[in-house]
Parts: C-alpha cells; structure tokens; sequence
C-alpha cells in the first residue's frame, strides 16, 4: 500500500510541476506589459498563465481573445509570437528579416516567429518556414 501510495504522489507531483497558474496581465514583467501596450494595443487579453521552462525558470503566455498568443520570458522579452489572425506586427520583427521575407516571398505574411538564444525561427502564410541565426542571416529554409 506504501508503494502504490507513494507512485501516486510522484506522479502528481510530476503532473502539478507543469501546471499554468492564471496571472493578472498586471502581474506579467513590466517590459512584457509594455510591448503588449505598443504592439498591440488593439487586441485584447484573453488571460495570462505563469509557468515554469524545462529549466525552472518562470515563463509568461498570453492569450488574446482573436486567437493570437505571446510567450515572454522572466524578463519579460518575447520568445514567441503565433497569429491566428493578422500578421505578427513589423515592428516586432528584425528589419534584416523583414527585408528578406518582403525580398524573397513577396505577398507573404509572418504568422509565427520563435526567438531562442540561436536565433530566430520564422513561418510564414505560405507554409513555408526559415531559421535565422541571431543576426538576422537565413540559415535553412523548408517549404511545406
């Protein structure tokens, strides 16, 4: 009985360290609360969930009502932007990126951008995605 007992609270303990807690967007890191306000202003929240990354550290999601997610970090820098309508606003993107997908698939939308300490990653409207290093410099593509 000890055994099973003791099963049952490593496996709820496993599942409750990956829960999301709702947060008020207040509660977010300012620098998150102020490019929400600058990039979109428009939108409105839906609800936030704090959590943790695979490395303890707190992560912020932020979900508006049309669908469109935001993940920032605990400094509050965005590490993901996936638009379920619209594009991801220019002025969020790298201008050495913006110029490449306007460049080179003309017509095209950035629907999702990730940013990691290696770069970028970038899907656009077409299906197609590109990776960039952290200057902005295309590094692969694949078109689906």
């Amino acid at each position: 009985m000890k055994k099973v007992l003791f099963v049952v609270a490593c496996a709820l303990a496993v599942v409750g360290a990956g829960a999301q807690e709702k947060v008020a967007f207040n509660k977010m890191p300012k620098a998150a609360q102020e490019f929400v306000q600058k990039n979109f202003s428009n939108d409105k929240v839906q609800n936030v969930e704090k959590g943790h990354n695979a490395d303890k550290t707190e992560k912020y999601t932020l979900f508006f009502t049309n669908g469109n997610m935001i993940a920032f970090d605990n400094q509050g820098n965005w590490t993901e932007i996936d638009m379920q309508t619209g594009a991801v606003p220019t002025s969020t993107v790298p201008a050495n990126i913006t110029s490449y997908v306007s460049k080179n698939y003309s017509g095209a939308k950035i629907m999702q951008i990730m940013k990691n300490q290696n770069g970028y990653m970038v899907k656009l409207s077409s299906g197609t995605s590109l990776n960039f290093d952290k200057d902005g410099k295309l590094l692969k593509k694949e078109k689906k």
